[in-house]
């Protein structure tokens, strides 16, 4: 008998997290669903002949069948992000002190807490209107400076600063790949850790194609802190730093920069713009979508 629309959605987003080791619990299903869906439907459907021979369910988390171990290693993944959390909310707690920060998150799989013990910490940023290089440069500057920067193959617990976007353009769809979607990479599971609140209700307000893409998501709570006093110590800052023109910031920043993110600028992994920066020259959506296709549509051809 053939699926029904949700037993086939149901399947795509457990094939979509599959690909990262990560089974999902029933509210975390119905999340990241592709239609609108209740819990009841979902529950009924897994409990269906035709998904009890392809869903596995262990201590609450569904998965795959022959997929067994995913949810110890989840487990696992859980507790080192738990420590890799509290490390992310102090440093971005600092970096928004810089100039031009307007609001930090975590991304990625810290964002879904599904760290390995060698994985560094994503960083997306937020900066002022016409700013991003001079907020660019005093982050990489202070990373760098305090030794905080990945630096090689030492990867572990480091800050990676490198998706930066003015506040102008918040809307990330442009830098989406046609066709396909894989949202803990697109900004569903993005959660800020420092700056503005109101940044961060504007970021998802900005993104509202996520809930034509989710339409059973919510925004994540956020986890930004109320500025104390010290915030006029900021401007202060801003004022100073201010005096010197974003286009000189700007041209020491391409002086340097290693030639692999130009030759690699399509404006969707790397983008080198003044209103975004995105380094991502090693960015693993084609080939986690090309892994996903091809678990998906087995499944599917063999029902």
């Amino acid at each position: 008998m053939p699926l029904t629309a949700l037993q086939q959605e149901i399947i795509r987003t457990l094939a979509y997290f599959d690909v990262i080791d990560y089974p999902l619990t029933l509210l975390e299903i119905r999340r990241f669903l592709a239609m609108p869906a209740t819990l009841s439907d979902i529950i009924t459907a897994l409990a269906s002949p035709a998904l009890l021979s392809l869903v596995s369910q262990d201590r609450g988390l569904y998965f795959l069948s022959r997929r067994a171990g995913l949810t110890d290693l989840r487990l696992k993944r859980y507790r080192l992000a738990g420590e890799k959390m509290k490390r992310a909310k102090f440093w971005s707690r600092l970096i928004a002190y810089l100039p031009y920060v307007k609001a930090v998150a975590v991304y990625s799989s810290l964002a879904l807490k599904n760290s390995d013990t060698d994985s560094d910490i994503d960083l997306f940023i937020i900066t002022a209107c016409g700013r991003i290089w001079t907020t660019r440069f005093f982050v990489t500057a202070f990373l760098k400076l305090l030794r905080q920067r990945p630096d090689g193959a030492n990867t572990s617990d480091k800050l990676c600063a490198s998706y930066f976007v003015s506040e102008e353009n918040l809307n990330l769809s442009a830098v989406n790949y046609p066709g396909f979607f894989l949202p803990y990479y697109e900004g569903a599971a993005f959660v800020f850790t420092a700056g503005d609140k109101i940044i961060a209700e504007q970021f998802f307000a900005s993104n509202s194609w996520l809930k034509t893409k989710l339409p059973n998501w919510q925004a994540p709570g956020n986890l930004i802190k109320t500025p104390n006093r010290l915030m006029f110590i900021k401007s202060a800052k801003e004022l100073l730093t201010g005096m010197i023109p974003e286009k000189y910031y700007k041209k020491w920043q391409w002086q340097i920069l290693p030639q692999k993110y130009f030759t690699a600028c399509d404006g969707r992994n790397v983008a080198l713009t003044s209103t975004l920066i995105k380094l991502h020259h090693q960015d693993k959506r084609c080939s986690h979508y090309r892994l996903f296709e091809e678990r998906f549509n087995a499944l599917i051809n063999h029902v």
